[in-house]
């Protein structure tokens, strides 16, 4: 048995921080699943340094953990974790690129495919913690998982599902991200949340998540508002190798976070978008392309992610130093803006 799967039996309150897209839901959601007599507090997190909130502070130190799992995002706030790990053990399993040292941090088991020399594009958080926990009752889980990181090549156990399975599950990957990122609300994200804690088949949470209903029409709207900017994005590629763009959102929802798996379809490996929206306090930024160059390196020091996606988030007062900054790591030449 494996130092992950001993944590998790030894421990009795737990503390599952995730990333809240397909992936990480999934992630969570299997390890819910594959024990039984456990008081969990989970937390999503999504903010810049992918660390948490002091309000998800209180809530942890209220809650007195003994293992901490952060899964499908890695911290890179140092300070938290050294007060953390005076709380409980933590282990952090993720398949982002990291910078130099951050696999060093103390008293912490860090599991990532680039320790081990593989590309973390070609993992999801879901896959390694299928690998980590080998209880093929949460197999479905990964299939969302997977399909939500756009993986499914890299897992043998794709194959086993029927196709109408894999149809089912690719949907629900979309639907899933699309609710718990995009929309930014918490009544929608515990609603989400329970539905997939509640399900036990693909089809169960199919009927109940897509069957009709609040979150079904949600879904559809936010459909609707990705295709409409995949639109303007197609039309500025189709004149320029670089674009410089704003997404845009009627119904004030973060599409630019549902951009990076539909858009593969008008990328090719001499394109590369960088996308921005603006949101209240933040600006959220985005690189995306099929390219040689490493995406995850324009937001060094402000973000992170994959070679092909990455992204990050700035105050506002900051957005102009950000552009200065990637335009100068971009290495190219006109960056149109549209």
């Amino acid at each position: 048995m494996n130092s992950f799967r001993i944590a998790i039996e030894e421990a009795n309150r737990i503390v599952i921080g995730f990333h809240p897209d397909a992936d990480g839901i999934a992630s969570m959601a299997m390890v819910t699943h594959s024990t039984k007599r456990k008081n969990f507090l989970l937390v999503a997190v999504d903010t810049p340094n992918r660390d948490f909130r002091p309000k998800d502070l209180k809530r942890i130190n209220k809650f007195k953990p003994d293992l901490i799992l952060n899964l499908d995002y890695h911290s890179s706030n140092l300070d938290q974790h050294l007060k953390l790990v005076k709380l409980a053990k933590i282990i952090t399993v993720d398949h982002h690129l990291f910078i130099d040292g951050r696999e060093k941090w103390p008293d912490e088991i860090f599991i990532n495919p680039e320790l081990e020399g593989k590309k973390s594009m070609k993992y999801s958080c879901s896959k390694i913690v299928d690998d980590l926990l080998r209880v093929t009752q949460v197999n479905w889980l990964a299939l969302i998982g997977v399909l939500g990181d756009n993986v499914f090549n890299n897992w043998p156990e794709y194959h086993h599902f029927s196709i109408e399975d894999r149809k089912k599950a690719d949907e629900l990957s979309d639907a899933i991200s699309y609710l718990a990122m995009a929309k930014e609300d918490n009544d929608i994200i515990n609603e989400l949340i329970a539905l997939v804690l509640q399900a036990r088949s693909i089809n169960d949470l199919y009927n109940n998540l897509l069957g009709g209903g609040s979150l079904t029409k949600s879904y559809e709207k936010i459909k609707k508002e990705i295709k409409l900017n995949i639109t303007q994005i197609d039309k500025l590629l189709s004149k320029n190798e670089v674009v410089f763009v704003e997404v845009k959102s009627p119904s004030k929802t973060a599409v630019i976070k549902m951009l990076s798996k539909t858009i593969g379809s008008i990328l090719d490996d001499r394109k590369i978008v960088i996308c921005y929206q603006i949101f209240k306090e933040r600006i959220e930024i985005r690189a995306m392309s099929e390219g040689p160059i490493n995406c995850a390196s324009l937001f060094e020091g402000f973000g992170g992610g994959h070679e092909k996606r990455a992204g990050g988030a700035v105050k506002k007062k900051d957005f102009n130093k950000a552009i200065g900054v990637i335009s100068k790591r971009l290495k190219v030449g006109e960056v149109v803006f549209g």
